[in-house]
C-alpha cells in the first residue's frame, strides 16, 4: 500500500511597517518623549513574548502600544533585546523598534519617520520593510496579547 503525503503551502503576509530606532534612553522614557513631542498615547502594554529558535526559551519585550484613531493604525513601540536575546536579531545595532500596522508606507509613516529623525533623544531612525527582514514573523502576535 502506497502512501501520499499532503502538503500544505501558505504565504504570510507582512503587512506592517518597522522602524528601527537608536537610542540610549530606558524604554518608559521613549514612550513618554514621544507622547509628549509627537502627541501620541503609549500605554504599557503585555511584554511582547516569542520563541526563540534553537534555545527552547521564550524572549519577553518590552512593549508600549498605541491606537492612532486618525489614521486607524496600531502602533508598537518594542524594545529589541531582552537580557539575552534579541526581537530582531538582523536588526541588533537598533535599541527600539516601532511596528506600524494599517499605513505601510503611506504618507503618515513617512511624515512620522521625519518627526522622528528631528528628535534629539533618537540618535538614528531608519525604516525597513518586513519582507527583507529573516526574522519579521518574530511581529506577528494576535490583539488579546496587548
Amino acid at each position: 500500500m502506497s502512501s501520499k503525503k499532503i502538503i500544505l503551502e501558505f504565504d504570510i503576509t507582512l503587512d506592517f511597517e518597522v522602524v528601527g530606532i537608536v537610542s540610549s534612553l530606558f524604554s518608559h522614557e521613549l514612550a513618554w518623549l514621544l507622547n509628549k513631542k509627537l502627541n501620541f498615547n503609549f500605554k504599557k502594554a503585555n511584554d511582547w513574548h516569542i520563541d526563540i529558535p534553537h534555545t527552547q526559551k521564550i524572549g519577553y519585550f518590552e512593549c508600549f502600544y498605541y491606537r492612532e484613531d486618525y489614521e486607524w493604525c496600531d502602533i508598537y513601540l518594542l524594545k529589541n533585546f531582552d537580557s539575552n536575546d534579541y526581537l530582531l536579531p538582523e536588526l541588533r545595532k537598533f535599541d527600539y523598534l516601532m511596528k506600524i500596522d494599517g499605513v505601510q508606507f503611506s504618507d503618515y509613516s513617512k511624515e512620522l519617520i521625519q518627526k522622528l529623525k528631528k528628535l534629539d533623544d533618537l540618535k538614528f531612525v531608519k525604516s525597513f520593510h518586513p519582507e527583507e527582514l529573516t526574522s519579521g514573523i518574530n511581529l506577528l502576535t494576535n490583539d488579546k496579547d496587548i
